[in-house]
């Protein structure tokens, strides 16, 4: 059915481990009593300085693919962190300030800013208005979407 011989599997079923395959074996070995030492939060690039410092002989990928085939994974997960979203500019508003922030009369020229903010719920977002000739803020607006 697969196109090999009776003596091909045979032999490839009895075949000696390749040195590739022990070696990451034995890799596997201090790659697991590794991850246990760091209660599981250890990835692939830092179990990799470890197996240096012991003396090991490795690369990332390596060591990245023997913890993946075994389905060691850390369980640390990067923080959520809000991005600005880049505008296209034909919907962006015209530079009608063009970097003129001095102003000698009041309501003139607003300059605004959206900040977000995290809570136990969620992210709110916070937008301030500032009068650029006082300096004072003008109003503010929170809410729980970036929207309009």
């Amino acid at each position: 059915m697969l196109g090999v011989s009776k003596s091909g599997y045979y032999a490839w079923l009895n075949a000696p481990e390749s040195r590739r395959a022990a070696k990451n074996r034995e890799l596997l070995d201090q790659i697991v009593q590794i991850y246990e030492e760091s209660n599981s939060r250890y990835g692939s690039p830092k179990i990799l300085y470890r197996l240096k410092q012991r003396g090991y002989q490795c690369g990332h990928n390596r060591i990245a693919r023997i913890m993946r085939k075994n389905g060691i994974k850390s369980k640390v997960v990067k923080k959520f962190r809000p991005r600005g979203k880049v505008i296209d500019k034909k919907h962006a508003s015209p530079n009608i300030l063009n970097m003129r922030f001095l102003w000698n009369a009041l309501n003139q020229a607003w300059a605004t800013d959206i900040t977000c903010i995290p809570t136990k719920k969620g992210w709110v977002y916070l937008c301030v208005f500032l009068d650029l000739c006082s300096r004072a803020i003008v109003g503010w607006s929170v809410a729980e979407h970036n929207e309009d």
